[in-house]
């Protein structure tokens, strides 16, 4: 089992279902037993009461995000959603958002990077 998995430029290259199946395989694949306390300086952790079922380890995930409600799909076939679009998809995977922050000191003429933690 893993305590984190990083998507960074992955999901871009996925269809709508290709990644919510991927985001449920890796949500599988997540440890159970620890709950990490994300944006400290120190990670912290409890039990949880079920760690058969409770995965509590992080997927975090860093795209390129659109401004409008839609998506669009580049020359390499990769597709530009929007964050709506992404939080829509993290929900039906069965993922919860714990923590998103768009990236600082980017280029005006690149599409916003955005950063999501998730379990």
């Amino acid at each position: 089992r893993s305590d984190f998995i990083v998507l960074q430029w992955v999901s871009m290259y996925l269809t709508d279902n290709d990644l919510v199946a991927f985001l449920k395989q890796c949500k599988r694949a997540l440890k159970n037993g620890t709950a990490a306390n994300v944006g400290s300086d120190s990670p912290t952790s409890a039990p949880t009461s079920n760690t058969s079922t409770n995965r509590t380890g992080l997927i975090f995930v860093k795209e390129n995000i659109m401004h409008q409600e839609s998506f669009l799909v580049g020359q390499d076939r990769s597709i530009n959603r929007c964050a709506n679009h992404y939080k829509e998809l993290f929900k039906l995977a069965g993922l919860t958002i714990i923590a998103e922050e768009a990236q600082k000191e980017w280029p005006n003429t690149l599409l916003p990077l955005r950063m999501y933690a998730l379990h």
